[in-house]
């Protein structure tokens, strides 16, 4: 008999140390054929499939049975001084006892009386092929499923130990009722097939990771996700390629989701609850059809964002007027009040508090900015830009983030209104020496009083030139405002020489790099150095300016990063579009050559590659390749490092 079960092994000559128990296949048989050979059980596990040997006769000393009813049970041997610890089924577990009792006693029950019947043992040599007893017990014993083909699927069902299934590119329509039972299932994967709905019982099982992309789940209602298991236990989700025309609202109850993936799709707006999902980190809406976003997004503490390939437009923000006046005794309702309160100051509320209508209406409820829930308020799109609390944001270099707003009381909406007002008077005024920024990127960057120096000396338009590449930081701010000043006196290429001298003199010479680094010297002695040197090798006004107005500003630290800033925008003016190579070891021609014609394939017909090697030892093997603005890492460093980090983490 075979007994599919967890068990522990404890060696009673040591001292007792907790142990997990691990998935094992338990069998009663002979070691070979011949009839006197004495009756043994064999322990199989994943460790262990060549299985480990236990002697029945007269080896026993005890057997507890007090816990049969849920399903445990201890045999005790004399040799070794093993006592072996069984969870499995109760019914299972039973009748396993009770062959193990006729084997032991030589009796067994027939026709309602006891009768001495000698017991008909399977021979459990692995390498005998006349048996099948254990021919199943790699299989039997494994945790994962991974299905291709339609020929790969098991036709007498899943093994119920599951703990990763993945069904994917097999054209699978319905959703199979038999997943629903792996209750160890933690990783489901059934991405390209053609599912159009989703049991709402998934909703009951503790998965961690779920595959979704490339079905049919654009008319689904995504009831699952509110199930309580689901809920507390789910970290990643993939639902790209499916068609979807909105954001599933249900996603807001998965407290614990990390990570969602919803490329490819055509979703066209986000809700103001997206900022319940406080554990989310990383969020991929690329290839959308966003035209914005809601400004409760700024709630949130992402780590990854990608919002690049949607629809938030080239035009600049326009702000309605908001000063509509309010409703002459106009009282808002008591719950209302109290449900302000509650969110306000995050005072923690579930369904087993407040009836689940207020908890829904609750979630979904629009936020003003100050923090207040709007429950009649109009929503206005597209009404300001804004900067997400975000480590990594992808953006087209063309586009900004559009954000739809609330307002829960006139003063917050006048509060909008006013700062694009000031904005607007500073932008009317004559020259000034000052760094020009655009109305989106003083939005962006929330400072919408402060305006840098202005790099040009012309009076052109006082419109910002955008450079054809946008670079972000401080050296990508100077940077973008030297290229509007010298586009507009036609000196692109003249600044460039003038910066790539500087920056070579700056490499060579100690002396120079000291001068600019040396915090001890006053800005306006380091000022009028820089407006001596500039008038004496006769650099371009608008190089002048910048040097001057680094000096001032105590940044000519920056230089080398505004200098390299600005050749990366020069290189996108030229069509070449700059990539950067490391190698373990340098490459000879004839790679190089081979590297060239590869990445060659992912410029436009206009651009021509700029490739630069360099060479890293660390790497141990591979390379790591920026193009653009796309970063790919072959390296072995860092394979080895991701299976170090697989191996060493928790069980």
């Amino acid at each position: 008999m075979k007994l599919i079960c967890e068990t522990c092994v404890f060696n009673r000559k040591v001292p007792p140390v907790k142990k997990p128990f691990q998935k094992t296949i338990l069998a009663i048989g002979k070691n070979n054929e011949k009839k006197s050979e004495e009756a043994v059980i064999m322990l199989i596990t994943n460790a262990n499939k060549g299985g480990t040997k236990y002697t029945l006769k007269k080896n026993i000393s005890k057997i507890f049975t007090r816990f049969i009813s849920e399903g445990k049970a201890t045999i005790s041997f004399h040799t070794p001084e093993h006592d072996l610890q069984i969870k499995s089924e109760v019914i299972q577990l039973t009748s396993f006892l009770k062959v193990l009792k006729s084997v032991l006693t030589g009796e067994a029950t027939a026709n309602g009386t006891i009768e001495s019947v000698p017991v008909k043992l399977p021979c459990l040599s692995v390498a005998n092929k006349k048996t099948s007893l254990l021919s199943s017990s790699v299989k039997v014993l494994s945790t994962k499923c991974v299905i291709k083909s339609r020929g790969d699927y098991p036709l007498k069902g899943f093994n119920r130990k599951l703990t990763l299934l993945q069904i994917s590119d097999i054209k699978l329509v319905r959703f199979d009722p038999q997943i629903l039972l792996l209750k160890n299932l933690r990783t489901l994967n059934l991405s390209n097939n053609c599912v159009e709905k989703i049991p709402k019982d998934l909703g009951l099982l503790h998965l961690t990771e779920i595959d979704l992309s490339g079905n049919a789940l654009h008319g689904h209602d995504w009831e699952w996700l509110r199930g309580y298991a689901i809920q507390s236990s789910l970290q990643s989700l993939n639902i790209s390629n499916n068609s979807l025309s909105y954001f599933p609202i249900a996603l807001i109850y998965a407290r614990m989701l990390m990570r969602l993936d919803m490329r490819q799709n055509y979703v066209l707006k986000l809700p103001f609850a997206l900022w319940k999902m406080s554990r989310l980190r990383f969020l991929n809406l690329a290839n959308n059809r966003l035209g914005s976003v809601p400004e409760s997004m700024n709630r949130m503490k992402l780590d990854d964002l990608d919002l690049s390939d949607n629809q938030l437009g080239h035009e600049i923000c326009t702000v309605p007027d908001l000063r509509v006046p309010s409703q002459v005794g106009h009282m808002p309702a008591l719950w209302e009040l109290a449900a302000r309160v509650v969110v306000a100051r995050k005072i923690h509320y579930s369904p087993g508090m407040i009836p689940f209508v207020l908890v829904e209406l609750m979630h979904r409820t629009p936020i003003c900015g100050c923090g207040l829930l709007c429950f009649t308020s109009k929503i206005y799109e597209r009404a300001k830009v804004i900067r997400l609390n975000c480590q990594h944001l992808t953006l087209n270099s063309n586009q900004h983030l559009y954000a739809d707003v609330v307002y829960c009381s006139q003063r917050c909406s006048t509060k909008l209104i006013s700062a694009f007002s000031h904005l607007k008077r500073q932008t009317t005024k004559g020259r000034r020496k000052i760094l020009q920024v655009s109305y989106q990127e003083m939005a962006a960057s929330g400072k919408l009083s402060i305006l840098a120096r202005q790099l040009s000396t012309s009076s052109a338009s006082a419109q910002l030139v955008k450079p054809p590449v946008q670079i972000f930081g401080l050296e990508g701010r100077y940077a973008c405002a030297l290229y509007s000043a010298a586009h507009k006196t036609k000196a692109l290429d003249a600044v460039e020489k003038d910066l790539k001298s500087l920056q070579s003199q700056m490499r060579s010479d100690p002396k120079v790099r000291d001068l600019l680094i040396n915090p001890t010297i006053k800005r306006n002695v380091k000022a009028a150095a820089m407006k001596e040197v500039s008038a004496r090798v006769k650099y371009n006004a608008a190089t002048g300016n910048l040097l001057t107005v680094l000096a001032e500003n105590g940044r000519l630290g920056r230089l080398d990063g505004i200098i390299n800033a600005y050749t990366l925008i020069m290189a996108a003016e030229r069509g070449e579009v700059v990539c950067e190579v490391k190698t373990a070891r340098p490459l000879d021609d004839a790679q190089r050559k081979q590297l060239e014609s590869a990445l060659k394939s992912f410029l436009k017909p206009n651009q021509s590659i700029q490739l630069s090697a360099k060479v890293d030892p660390s790497l141990i093997g591979g390379m790591i390749v920026s193009i653009g603005d796309k970063y790919v890492d072959m390296s072995v460093a860092s394979k080895i490092k991701k299976y170090t980090d697989i191996i060493s983490a928790p069980v």
